[in-house]
């Protein structure tokens, strides 16, 4: 079973999602900030595959705590997500999966679907 890190300072939102996660077969870290974030991206790095971050969140940024994870984990699958997006902005960046509130569990099983498929294209470039 794959290990996702849930992140949202919403949190019926965090729930919503977490419920949505394990109906359709994934372990969750729920996180309700980027402080909670760290310390189990940290914790469990080794475990977590995928990465679902609230684009804006509470005392931090999602885009910003996303390159982070990405930097100390390249293979990690990354979906941000929004009620707020730009997809022409500046979020944009090739190995994240955009992903627009509301969130429905096949847009959600889609954009993970899809973000694994570029983590996994990345571990193929990687030397």
């Amino acid at each position: 079973m794959q290990s996702v890190l849930l992140v949202d300072d919403d949190s019926a939102v965090l729930d919503t999602l977490s419920m949505m996660l394990r109906k359709i077969g994934y372990a969750v870290y729920q996180a309700a900030g980027p402080d909670e974030a760290e310390r189990i991206f940290r914790l469990h790095k080794s475990e977590i595959s995928i990465a679902i971050i609230d684009r804006v969140i509470s005392g931090g940024d999602g885009f910003l705590m996303a390159c982070e994870y990405l930097g100390e984990s390249p293979n990690l699958a990354v979906v941000v997500i929004s009620a707020f997006f730009d997809p022409s902005g500046t979020l944009f960046h090739s190995r994240f999966e955009l992903l627009e509130k509301p969130v429905t569990v096949i847009a959600l099983k889609t954009a993970i679907e899809n973000a694994l498929a570029k983590a996994n294209v990345n571990r193929l470039r990687a030397p």
